[in-house]
């Protein structure tokens, strides 16, 4: 991917961010193919990481 370019990943709608709720978008994202962590994790405040 060239530098600077963003692109969206995976998102994944919930009652409330807890670190196991990040932890299973992770282990979805290797699933599909992810080989390298991701340089930018968003949330929307609520508890998590």
């Amino acid at each position: 991917m060239p530098e600077g370019k963003k692109e969206l990943i995976g998102f994944q709608v919930g009652v409330r961010e807890s670190a196991q709720s990040w932890r299973e978008l992770l282990i979805d994202l290797r699933k599909r193919g992810l080989q390298i962590g991701p340089q930018l994790a968003v949330g929307d405040g609520d508890l998590g990481f």
